[in-house]
């Protein structure tokens, strides 16, 4: 669940906290979020004594601000915090209600529609020009109706204009972003889904390059280096490491998962540690019926509970498409991804948003 999601689903009050400046070595970037409650926090920020201070004040702004406002804070990491990595953090922490969140609604239709925008994260409550901007016929827009002023409404068409990763978000302050003092913009666009590969053999080698088009990020994950090939899509990260199945703990919630490694041992190892940690999107494993029905077995053995075990695709890829060419297998596997990922986008809140808005 991202943070989007996060605040959609929550029924309580909520200080959103935004790093919109990052200068020098800091723990994150510029649009890393942390949502904080009276009684839990969701998202990091980077840890250590900038975290504990930022909940620190998000919960003091909970308890003393209005809902809607808005608090902008500094820190040198080294002079305030002691923290070791020498620049500086901007954050902002705002106050949400439910009557404050209609920004949240947007983005989330927006996003669940494949929409990219931009999104406005202001650093006072003063800011009236709208959070959420796309690009229309008549040049960019935001959900506020009021007009941007012109330098602003350049900076966020040049960001939907460009697709590079390091023209992903814009800082601007003193007179371009008056009376406001500054807003940080970020072109966000709908969220690639995570897919961990485990197994570097020729199927795996097929998949990978039909997952090069597809809106994914990958870790390709072998304890054998040498099968990886010397070049990887851009979309693609090579982990050779001697204990495969340790990367499992390692990979975001939400994630899939598709195993395809060459023992069968190991396979059953990380499917065992994908169904602990059971929140996973997908786990596919390759292979028969037989050898579905031999690890439910053993895994049932192993007290992994029955729904979990129910939750493993086995085989994989769409049933329709037949043949055991790793091209073939590869094809039918990332259709099968494409065709689940689109029921889970429309089984959210966000896609009830969507259709409403």
């Amino acid at each position: 669940m991202n943070w989007v999601e996060r605040l959609r689903a929550l029924s309580e009050p909520a200080a959103l906290v935004t790093v919109v400046n990052a200068e020098g070595s800091t723990p994150r970037p510029a649009g890393t979020r942390m949502i904080v409650t009276a009684g839990a926090v969701y998202e990091t920020i980077g840890g250590g004594n900038l975290e504990f201070k930022a909940i620190e004040l998000a919960r003091r702004h909970l308890n003393e601000a209005r809902a809607g406002e808005i608090a902008f804070y500094r820190f040198p990491l080294g002079p305030a915090l002691g923290q070791c990595c020498g620049g500086a953090a901007s954050v902002v922490i705002e106050h949400l209600a439910p009557d404050t969140t209609g920004w949240v609604a947007t983005l989330a239709g927006r996003l669940a529609n494949g929409i990219q925008v931009v999104l406005a994260t202001p650093l006072s409550a003063a800011w009236r020009h709208g959070r959420v901007i796309e690009r229309r016929d008549a040049g960019c827009v935001a959900d506020s109706g009021i007009p941007l002023p012109a330098r602003l409404r350049d900076v966020a068409r040049e960001l939907l204009e460009r697709s590079d990763a390091d023209a992903a978000s814009a800082f601007v302050s003193g007179r371009d972003a008056e009376p406001e003092g500054g807003v940080l913009f970020e072109r966000i666009g709908p969220e690639p889904f995570r897919i961990e590969v485990f197994g570097a053999g020729h199927v795996g080698q097929a998949l990978l390059r039909v997952l090069a088009g597809l809106p994914c990020r990958v870790r390709w994950i072998d304890e054998r280096e040498a099968q990886f090939p010397s070049a990887v899509p851009d979309n693609v990260a090579v982990l050779s490491v001697d204990v495969p199945a340790a990367e499992v703990d390692a990979a975001p919630a939400g994630a899939w998962f598709l195993v395809m490694t060459h023992s069968h041992a190991l396979d059953q190892d990380i499917c065992e540690r994908v169904m602990r940690r059971g929140d996973f999107s997908y786990l596919g494993l390759i292979g028969s019926k037989t050898k579905r029905a031999q690890f439910e077995r053993r895994l049932a053995e192993r007290g992994i509970p029955r729904e979990q075990l129910a939750r493993l695709a086995c085989p994989i890829g769409i049933p329709s498409i037949r043949g055991k060419e790793p091209g073939v297998i590869a094809i039918a596997v990332a259709a099968q991804l494409l065709e689940l990922r689109q029921q889970q986008r429309e089984s959210t809140p966000a896609a009830a948003i969507a259709q409403q808005s």
